[in-house]
């Protein structure tokens, strides 16, 4: 049994590769970048879970804004496209949401980790306390900013660019992880944690899907 892919995916995930994500996810993910207590953390667990289901059967991004304190959803998940997530009402609760009181759960359909659009609306919002991005793949990408707010989004492009550029001159990133599409995640990960290493942010990727070995 598989669930129907839409167009457009670079790993199709099979219902039992989700199964064995689910599990791993629900029984080993610990968010580092905070304190959390058992209850709140799996809350936090069964949104990244919720957020790759959502993902894999529509193909599009679910955004869940939920209390950091007390593990209580803020509001009800926010529905996008398949590469982003419109709201004014989400936006109008990350502008006004007490500073670091919040953690925000998305799903990435390509598995990616964050767009510089990501974390330009973390560092701008001083509700987040940290914000995640959850690959159908079984990828977590976690970020906190902390108190260091100052760079602007030309800046953080340049950035994008400039290590970018380094990197693809010291990695053959098609070669060393056995594709094009495995390739550029990792590359694009490299790229944002010297980003965060720049600014003193704190990030991390967890990897929650191993395949079989007769795969």
């Amino acid at each position: 049994m598989s669930f129907e892919m839409p167009k457009g995916f670079k790993q199709p995930v099979t219902y039992d590769e989700f199964k064995l994500i689910k599990r791993n996810i629900l029984n080993e993910h610990i968010t580092q970048l905070a304190d959390l207590s058992p209850e709140i953390q799996d809350v936090v667990n069964n949104a990244y879970v919720d957020a790759i289901q959502h993902g894999i059967e529509s193909g599009t991004e679910v955004m869940h804004i939920i209390d950091i304190n007390t593990g209580d959803y803020i509001i009800e998940p926010v529905v996008g496209n398949s590469v982003s997530i419109e709201s004014q009402e989400l936006k109008n609760i990350l502008q006004t949401a007490p500073q670091d009181s919040l953690i925000t759960i998305h799903n990435h359909p390509n598995n990616s980790t964050f767009s510089i659009a990501d974390i330009f609306t973390t560092e701008n919002m001083e509700s987040i306390k940290i914000t995640s991005a959850v690959g159908h793949d079984g990828s977590i990408y976690e970020l906190s900013i902390g108190d260091n707010r100052n760079a602007s989004m030309e800046e953080l492009n340049n950035d994008y660019k400039e290590i970018g550029y380094v990197l693809l001159n010291e990695n053959d990133y098609r070669h060393n992880y056995g594709s094009v599409s495995e390739g550029d995640l990792i590359f694009r990960n490299d790229v944002i944690t010297e980003i965060c290493n720049k600014y003193n942010w704190r990030y991390r990727r967890i990897y929650y899907y191993e395949r079989p070995e007769n795969d």
